[in-house]
């Protein structure tokens, strides 16, 4: 049994529940429930567990992914307590692209997409991934990988290789053939 946590991060519409999916496929179990179901937005499903909105409020139920996957927004990620040990992989997305998967989903939802720009989420990148860097430099008991999207769209196998190298005893193989590139339809890049 894996003795940490697996944690998939990065802002909204980054590629988390694509790294979700490949972790589940390289045989680790995502900590996950129902209230999100799969939509037009996410095909695959969006692989979440509602308890993690409450971090850092209540984080009782951390010992249920003793073992498991989960996705936590990287806002949350230093919130979480020294006691458990953490394998996290962070995936960044091109600003443009996550600024218009951000807007569609919105629109579909019947929200305001009008507040968010690309300076924003610029911003909060830089802002998020250094905080993220000094909590890593502050806790021995984390273990972090960068990936970004479009990458691991383009090259699926090299990325699987960088994962399983985190997250020892998972099939690479199979994590790299979960990568679904139909789904990749809020492009500012081509592959």
């Amino acid at each position: 049994m894996r003795d940490y946590i697996t944690i998939v991060t990065g802002l909204p519409r980054s590629g988390t529940s694509m790294v979700m999916q490949m972790l589940e496929a390289g045989g680790v179990e995502p900590l996950m429930d129902d209230h999100m179901v799969a939509d037009i937005d996410n095909p695959g499903g969006y692989y979440e567990y509602e308890k993690v909105l409450d971090i850092p409020q209540d984080m009782s139920w951390l010992g249920d992914a003793l073992g498991k996957s989960m996705k936590v927004l990287v806002g949350g990620l230093t919130a979480l307590p020294s006691n458990y040990d953490y394998k996290v992989i962070y995936i960044h997305r091109d600003p443009g692209e996550v600024i218009v998967s951000l807007k569609r989903l919105l629109v579909r939802g019947g929200a305001d997409p009008s507040y968010h720009d690309i300076s924003d989420v610029i911003y909060r990148e830089k802002l998020y991934t250094d905080r993220v860097k000094r909590w890593v430099l502050e806790n021995d008991n984390v273990t972090l990988i960068h990936i970004n999207h479009n990458q691991t769209l383009r090259e699926p196998d090299n990325i699987a290789k960088q994962i399983a190298n985190l997250i020892p005893d998972t099939d690479a193989d199979a994590m790299a053939a979960a990568v679904n590139r139909d789904w990749y339809r809020n492009r500012v890049v081509d592959l």
